[in-house]
């Protein structure tokens, strides 16, 4: 009788801990929003192909192109502004941009454009299909047909990130798409954001008082200091889907 209270006991801890390691594997899976993210973006007309790495940590987003060694730092301050940095990795040099600059106003009003890849009102706009649903919350497509085109952008809500995008005209052929290559959920954005810190930066508004520094001269002629390596899209105060800058220069 004993040795089957016993055994019973045993079993019965067996389960639990089954149970909890179920749970706890479970909560891994479910552990937040991606840190780390990297996507190949396509354009077929172009026979154009080039890497997008995203780096998010709370109020600061980076997005690097490594074929053009270029980084652009967003960061979110107390009152809802967007500040712009312009790194060029090779170089080790930055340029800042206030919230209050031209290019910045332009083009950074919508923190969503820059933590998840597509605008607030893109997403508030479209019409929505839950494609997959699981315990960690939904894989959603958000579509919008514009100019006979229709946009495409499919996001997992649980670890907040865009995991596709695509643009096809009315015949259904492909103009741009994107996949997500890779993702992480460790802390390995502050290493990379970490290092942009390190390169020397000038504020844009004073560009125009130096003429000295052959670093600066060189961008400002190329047209680095004016022109973005954004490619995201967002949508006006008409309702008009724009896209954001080039992928490249």
């Amino acid at each position: 009788m004993k040795n089957k209270i016993v055994l019973s006991l045993i079993l019965t801890f067996l389960l639990l801990c089954t149970i909890a390691s179920k749970g706890l594997a479970e909560e891994s899976q479910c552990s937040g929003a991606v840190t780390v993210a990297s996507y190949k973006i396509y354009q077929p007309r172009l026979d154009k192909t080039e890497i997008l790495e995203l780096y998010r940590n709370k109020n600061t987003v980076a997005h690097y192109y490594p074929k053009n060694q270029i980084t652009e730092l967003y960061e979110l301050n107390k009152a809802g502004q967007v500040k712009l940095t312009k790194y060029f990795n090779d170089h080790k040099r930055g340029i800042e941009y206030q919230p209050n600059d031209k290019l910045n106003n332009i083009r950074n009003l919508d923190w969503a454009q820059k933590y998840k890849l597509m605008g607030k009102n893109f997403l508030d706009n479209a019409s929505q299909q839950i494609k997959q649903t699981n315990d960690c919350g939904d894989v959603i497509a958000y579509s919008i047909t514009q100019d006979h085109n229709t946009f495409v952008a499919t996001i997992d809500t649980a670890k907040d990130i865009l995991t596709a995008f695509e643009i096809t005209d009315e015949k259904g052929n492909l103009l741009e798409k994107w996949e997500l290559q890779s993702t992480e959920l460790a802390t390995d954005s502050s290493v990379f954001l970490s290092q942009l810190n390190t390169y020397q930066t000038t504020d844009y508004a004073d560009i125009g008082d130096d003429h000295t520094d052959p670093f600066l001269t060189k961008m400002v002629n190329l047209g680095f200091i004016e022109k973005s390596s954004s490619g995201f899209y967002h949508m006006d105060d008409k309702q008009q889907l724009h896209a954001v800058g080039e992928h490249s220069h």
